[in-house]
């Protein structure tokens, strides 16, 4: 899964940038680390939360990811080249973000290395956690696909067949989705 996450990625990255005007380019870079940070720490923040660390798995998805966005926002308000301090603010925030990720993966691993693993090793038990896990984990991972990944490409393939009224049209009725499905999540988790 991992060569392939690695594949689509680099697919990707090389369409974006075929895309891309020359004027923007430079930040390319970053916004695919600062992409791939945030999916590490959805992730995890998902994993620790399954996991009954809900604190640790909340705390770089609602605390820290927002506050260093904000901080990188004021940066870039406050300096009088925002054309340099663009790029810089870019990888800044990808970089923290990062360490956000990366903190997480070492919470998850420790908390993993910490279980106690003696009720697992029945057969039934295993059976059992695999049924609760995907009696919860698919309508879970289709609420996020809804939400997280079709309704922002909707606007994308949409955009060059539709007036500006149209798609304001639509993204209201995608947003009013959205608040359904994140109420739909709330009740499967």
């Amino acid at each position: 899964h991992i060569a392939i996450g690695i594949l689509v990625a680099a697919i990707g990255a090389v369409a974006l940038w075929s895309f891309v005007p020359d004027s923007i380019k430079p930040l390319v870079p970053p916004a695919i680390v600062f992409a791939v940070a945030v999916a590490v720490i959805y992730l995890t923040s998902g994993v620790l939360i399954g996991l009954k660390r809900p604190i640790a798995g909340f705390a770089g998805d609602i605390l820290l990811r927002p506050v260093f966005t904000l901080a990188t926002f004021g940066m870039f308000c406050l300096t009088a080249a925002p054309d340099d301090v663009l790029t810089f603010g870019m990888w800044v925030l990808a970089g923290l973000l990062t360490l956000i990720g990366g903190g997480q993966i070492v919470l998850v691993v420790q908390t993993l290395r910490g279980m106690n693993n003696e009720n697992i090793e029945d057969g039934e038990t295993l059976r059992s956690l695999r049924r609760t896990w995907w009696r919860y984990a698919l309508p879970s991972t289709v609420v996020v696909l809804a939400t997280d990944f079709f309704f922002d490409i909707n606007f994308i393939i949409v955009s060059p067949f539709m007036t500006q009224h149209e798609i304001a049209i639509f993204g209201v009725c995608a947003r009013i989705c959205s608040l359904l499905a994140f109420g739909i999540g709330t009740i499967y988790t």
